[in-house]
Parts: structure tokens; sequence; C-alpha cells
């Protein structure tokens, strides 16, 4: 099956609790972060999946929540 990826538009819940640790150019992702809109294959998503998504920044780290299972990575901001 072709996998579809989510566009969504997020807002910040809350402040990552060390930023002075945090690269600068880090700092404006740290925290949790909840969907608020998004779209898969076109189509503007439902609600209920929106709230089973959420990404939590903390350093250069990122997880993904979604539908009860984290996924762990990293993540760099592109300077251009």
């Amino acid at each position: 099956a072709a996998r579809q990826r989510w566009l969504a538009r997020l807002r910040a819940l809350g402040a990552a609790a060390d930023e002075k640790d945090v690269p600068k150019d880090l700092q404006p992702f740290q925290g949790t972060w909840k969907a608020v809109a998004g779209k898969k294959g076109g189509e503007n998503a439902p609600p209920e999946e929106l709230a089973k998504l959420g990404l939590t920044f903390a350093g250069d780290k990122l997880t993904v929540s979604e539908r009860g299972r984290d996924k762990v990575g990293s993540f760099k901001v592109d300077p251009k």
C-alpha cells in the first residue's frame, strides 16, 4: 500500500525546560506541539486523527507520537 504523508499546521503547547543548553537555531522548536490542521492525500484531516498526533522537540531530538506509538529521531535546521 502506498504510504501517505500528513501535512499539518502545529501549535506549541509548552517550551523546553532547559533551553540554555539548546543551540539558538533549534530553540524556536523546543517543547510539545499538537496538530491543529492538516491534509492527507489532498483531503482535510479529520479532527479525531489530528488529536492522535503530537511532536516533542528536545534539543536536537524529535519524538513523533501517533496513536499511542512514539518514533524518535533527530532533526536539524536548514539555514537556507
